[in-house]
């Protein structure tokens, strides 16, 4: 069975984020979780094929800075106001443009996208598992099981790793 299969048949992943509120409170060395949990996320994301799932781009939408609608606008050869008028919406909480619905429209149905080679910096670091101060993104990856078989796996060999 497949990373993606485990993480699709785990229908109550409570237990893992139990253990993240839990190592959310502890004393930590954060430079040592950060390089634990790097470690762990370079193994996982090496046998899971994001193009298999692809779940991120289905299912949440995804924030667009100023300088990824620029690089996507051209990308695409349109306008920054034809770009946003398409695909965005103004986010008024944050003050930043988020896709308008789910799926993302930059989606292909084969799961690649439209604009892989100019995605936004938030798509470029997803699921985050790899960037630095893994414990103030616990919030983050408590939902991000639920939506990524890289974070469920990563989380779930922290898990063991710390027990």
């Amino acid at each position: 069975m497949s990373l993606i299969e485990q993480w699709r048949e785990d229908t109550d992943k409570s237990m893992l984020k139990n253990f993240l509120s839990e190592l959310k409170t502890e004393e930590i060395n954060q430079s040592n979780l950060d390089r634990i949990v790097h470690d762990i996320s370079k193994q996982v994301t090496e046998k899971i094929d994001c193009l298999e799932c692809a779940n991120c781009c289905k299912t949440s939408v995804t924030t667009f800075e100023n300088s990824d609608i620029s690089k996507a606008s051209k990308y695409l050869g349109v306008s920054k106001k034809a770009f946003i008028r398409k695909y965005l919406i103004l986010d008024p909480q944050n003050d930043t443009f988020i896709t308008m619905n789910t799926p993302c429209p930059m989606l292909n149905e084969d799961n690649t996208c439209k604009i892989y080679s100019v995605r936004p910096k938030v798509c470029d670091s997803y699921p985050h598992t790899s960037r630095s101060m893994f414990k103030n993104r616990i919030h983050a990856h408590i939902e991000n099981t639920e939506m990524c078989p890289i974070t469920y796996h990563v989380v779930k060999a922290l898990r063991d790793v710390q027990n």
